[in-house]
C-alpha cells in the first residue's frame, strides 16, 4: 500500500486565490480587456494548444489567468470549452500584457492504458510563457512543477530561473535527466525525448491505482507538495511502492498503452520504455520490454533471466527454441504439406530426422478439423486426417529432445516458439497427447488441470522390414508343424540355437479351456505340462527335476521338439546379453509373435501371455528364513518359504521375474515356450 501524507492544510496565496474564482469562469471564452498604456504580448491573437492527461476528452474546460512576475493573478482571465476528443483547445481573441499565465484543464479523459475514456474528472495546473504563434500545452509534468516553481519565485529567483530548475528537479525525481525541452512544449503523441519523457511519466502514475481518478488525484497531490519546498521526492515508501507497481506492470498495461495509443492516432508513438526503465532500475536493472525495432532479435532479461523477443516492434516473452546467438530459421524449402480431404484445409508438415536413423513427420500447424481447440471430451483419433494420429507422450518427449538438440525443429514446428511452453496455461499454448494404448488423453501442461487444449497429428509410420533370411527351420517329427530358428552368437565366442517361434505343440485332445492357443504364434502351458507331466501336481516330484536342470547337472527336454530342451537361466542370461545390446537380432526373433503399431512406432506383442517365456530358476530363493518386523527392536514373524523354482523371462523389456516371496505374484500360472537347441 502506498504510505499517504498528511496534506497541507494552506497552500501559496495564488492556489487558493484560483481556486476561489473558479466557480466565476464561463464556459464560453470570456475576456477582461487590459489598459492600454500597456505594451500588449498578445492583442487579439488565438491561444491554443494540447491537454493530456490521456487526451482530454469534450466537455472539459480551460482557462487562462494572467500573472504578474511575482506571479499574482492581473484579473485577466479566458475560458474555453474543448470540442474535440484529442485534448485539443483554443482560446480565440486573447490580449494580455504579461507574459506568464496560469493555466488549468478539468475534465474526463481518454485512459492511454485502457483506451476508454474516464467516468471521474481530473484536474492539471501548468505555470506557462505566452508568446505569439506559440502553442501551450498542459499535461502531467507542467502540473507536477506548478507548486515548486511558486515556491522558488518567493524565494527570489525569477519566473524563468524557477521554471527551469522546477523542471529539472521534477524529471530527476523519476530518475530522468532534463534536455532542456520545456514541459508546455511537451506532447505525449509526438516523438521527442521529452515527449517520451512526459508520457513515461504519465503512465506511471496512472498505472499507480490502475486508473483510480481519485487516487491518482490523491497521488499526484503527495508528489507536488513533497517536492515544492527542496526539489527532492522524499517520500522512499512511496517511491518503492510505485517503483514496484511499474516493474509488475511492464509486461502487460504499458504494453497496452503503447497499442492503445497506436490506435488513436496515426503519429509515431515516442520510445517512452526506455524512461520507465530508468525510473525502475534502481532495483529492477536489466529488465527487457516494450518497444523494439529488429523483429525476431532475442535479448536476455538480466533481473530475471528471461529470454526476450521483438515481435511487431513490441518485446514479448520467449518460449522457443533458439539460445541468445542463435540466428532466426529460414523456413524457405523446410516444410511439406497436407491436404485434409474431408474439409480440403491445407496444412504445413515438418519431417524430423533422429540420431537412431527414424523419423518422424508432424504437422507444424495445429490442427483446424471444425475447431481450433478441443475439449478432452471431444478428443479422439478421428480428429486427424486419414493416414494420422495425435501424437502421443512418447512422441513429444522424442521431438522436444531433437528440438533442443536441433532448435530449427522446435522453431519450424511452434511458429518461432510462440505456440509452444513448457509451463503451457490456460490451453493458449497446451496439446493434448494420447496414451500409448489410446484409451486416453492428457495435456502436456497437465500440472495446470486442462479441461481444453490443442491438438498436433503425427504422421502413421511404416513398418520397417524385418530380414528374415537369417531363419534357420525346425520341424517337429511329433506333428509335422515346422518352427523358425535363430542361430544367436554368444558374447563367449559359442552359438545357441533358439526357436523364433513359440511351442504349438498339443499336449493331449482334451485341451485345457483355461490355456491360451492363438493359431499360428502360440500354445500356453503350465509348469508341469511344459515338463510333460501334466498329470503330475505333486513338487516333491517335480521341483528336483528344475534344481537339477538349473545347476548343469542335467537338461530337461519337457514337451520340447527332439534335440530341443528348456532353457535355464543359464541359457536365458546368455541370450538377454545379445538381445539388449542388438535390437535387430531380439526383433528377428519375436517377430512372430509381435505386430508393428503404425501410431506408435512400435512393436507390440499379439497378446501379452506371449511376454511370459518359461525360465528355469532352480534352487535361488528355496528354504530362506523372512521376518517381517513392525516396530524397533520387536521379533515380529518369520517364515520360511519354498519358492518355485521357475519363473518367466521378458525379452522385449530383458527382464527376468522375481522370484522373491513379497513379488511372487508376478509370475503367472501359464506360460510360453521357447526351446533351445542342445
Amino acid at each position: 500500500m502506498f504510505i499517504k501524507v498528511l496534506y497541507k492544510l494552506t497552500a501559496i496565496s495564488l492556489l487558493i486565490s484560483a481556486c476561489s474564482n473558479e466557480s466565476s469562469f464561463s464556459p464560453a471564452a470570456t475576456t477582461t480587456i487590459p489598459s492600454d498604456d500597456n505594451e500588449f504580448v498578445l492583442s487579439g491573437e488565438t491561444v491554443s494548444g494540447v491537454s493530456q492527461k490521456g487526451p482530454f476528452i469534450k466537455g472539459s474546460t480551460v482557462t487562462l489567468y494572467e500573472l504578474d512576475e511575482k506571479l499574482n493573478q492581473t484579473g485577466i482571465h479566458y475560458s474555453t470549452t474543448i470540442d474535440n476528443d484529442d485534448g485539443k483547445y483554443h482560446i480565440d481573441s486573447v490580449v494580455l500584457s504579461k507574459p506568464y499565465a496560469w493555466m488549468i484543464v478539468k475534465g474526463n479523459f481518454i485512459d492511454e492504458i485502457t483506451g476508454k475514456k474516464t467516468t471521474n474528472p481530473i484536474t492539471l495546473n501548468g505555470l506557462v510563457k505566452v508568446e505569439k504563434n506559440k502553442d501551450i500545452n498542459i499535461n502531467i509534468l507542467s502540473h507536477l512543477a506548478f507548486n515548486r516553481i511558486q515556491f522558488l519565485v518567493q524565494q527570489g529567483l525569477s519566473i524563468s530561473q524557477a521554471q527551469k530548475q522546477a523542471e529539472v528537479e521534477v524529471l530527476k525525481a523519476f530518475n530522468i535527466d532534463d534536455d532542456g525541452t520545456p514541459f508546455e512544449n511537451m506532447d505525449i503523441f509526438a516523438n521527442g525525448e521529452g515527449d517520451a519523457k512526459l508520457l513515461a511519466i504519465t503512465l506511471i502514475l496512472l498505472n499507480a491505482y490502475e486508473g483510480d481518478i481519485a487516487k491518482t488525484t490523491d497521488l499526484l497531490a503527495q508528489i507536488t507538495y513533497d517536492l515544492e519546498t527542496d526539489g527532492v521526492w522524499n517520500d522512499t515508501n512511496l517511491i518503492e511502492n510505485l517503483e514496484y507497481r511499474t516493474y509488475e506492470s511492464t509486461g502487460d498495461a504499458f504494453i497496452s498503452a503503447r497499442k492503445n495509443m497506436k490506435s488513436i492516432t496515426t503519429q509515431s508513438i515516442p520510445e517512452f520504455e526506455k524512461y520507465i526503465n530508468k525510473f525502475i532500475s534502481l532495483n529492477h536493472s536489466g529488465i527487457v520490454w516494450g518497444h523494439c525495432f529488429n523483429e525476431s532479435e532475442l535479448q536476455r532479461d538480466s533481473y530475471e533471466g528471461k529470454l526476450h523477443i521483438c515481435l511487431d516492434s513490441m518485446w514479448v516473452e520467449y518460449t522457443g527454441f533458439r539460445s541468445l546467438n542463435d540466428p532466426v530459421v529460414d523456413t524457405t524449402g523446410k516444410f511439406g504439406t497436407l491436404v485434409d480431404t474431408r474439409d480440403n484445409h491445407v496444412y504445413k508438415t515438418l519431417t524430423l530426422k533422429f540420431d537412431n536413423g527414424d523419423s518422424a513427420v508432424w504437422m507444424a500447424e495445429n490442427l483446424q478439423f471444425k475447431k481450433s481447440v478441443y475439449t478432452r471430451a471431444e478428443v479422439n483419433q478421428d480428429l486427424c486426417p486419414d493416414g494420422w494420429h495425435i501424437s502421443n507422450y512418447k512422441e513429444w518427449e522424442i521431438m522436444l529432445q531433437a528440438s533442443k538438440e536441433y532448435y530449427q525443429y522446435g522453431e519450424l514446428l511452434f511458429n518461432q516458439g510462440f505456440e509452444y511452453s513448457e509451463y503451457g496455461y490456460s490451453g493458449e499454448k497446451c496439446y493434448f497427447m494420447s496414451e500409448l494404448d489410446h484409451s486416453s488423453y492428457r495435456t502436456n501442461c497437465d500440472g495446470h488441470s486442462q479441461d481444453y487444449a490443442k491438438i498436433r497429428c503425427i504422421k502413421d509410420y511404416i513398418e520397417p522390414i524385418t530380414d528374415t533370411s537369417k531363419y534357420g527351420t525346425l520341424t517337429d517329427k511329433r506333428d509335422g508343424r515346422t518352427y523358425k530358428t535363430l542361430d544367436i552368437e554368444l558374447p563367449d565366442g559359442t552359438t545357441a540355437t533358439w526357436m523364433a517361434s513359440l511351442l504349438e505343440y498339443k499336449i493331449s485332445k482334451d485341451e485345457d479351456s483355461s490355456l491360451y492357443n492363438i493359431p499360428g504364434v502360440a500354445q500356453t502351458y503350465t509348469y508341469n505340462q511344459i515338463l510333460n507331466k501334466p498329470d503330475v501336481t505333486d513338487t516333491t516330484e517335480l521341483y528336483p527335476l528344475l534344481i537339477a536342470a538349473e545347476k548343469g547337472d542335467t537338461i530337461i527336454q519337457g514337451i520340447c521338439p527332439e534335440n530341443y530342451h528348456i532353457p535355464n537361466h543359464q541359457d536365458w542370461d546368455n541370450l538377454l546379453s545379445v538381445t539388449k545390446e542388438n535390437e535387430q537380432i531380439k526383433k528377428i526373433l519375436l517377430h512372430t509373435q509381435r505386430s508393428f503399431n503404425k501410431t506408435t512406432n512400435e512393436y507390440e506383442f499379439i497378446n501379452k501371455i506371449l511376454k511370459f517365456n518359461f525360465d528355469i530358476t532352480g534352487n535361488l530363493v528355496r528354504g530362506i528364513e523372512q521376518c517381517m518386523s513392525y516396530r524397533p527392536n520387536h521379533p515380529g514373524s518369520c517364515y520360511t518359504y519354498t519358492v518355485p523354482p521357475y519363473t518367466y523371462t521378458d525379452i522385449d523389456k530383458a527382464k527376468t521375474a522375481n522370484t522373491w516371496p513379497s513379488l511372487w505374484p508376478e509370475t503367472p500360472n501359464e506360460f510360453v515356450l521357447r526351446c533351445v537347441k542342445d
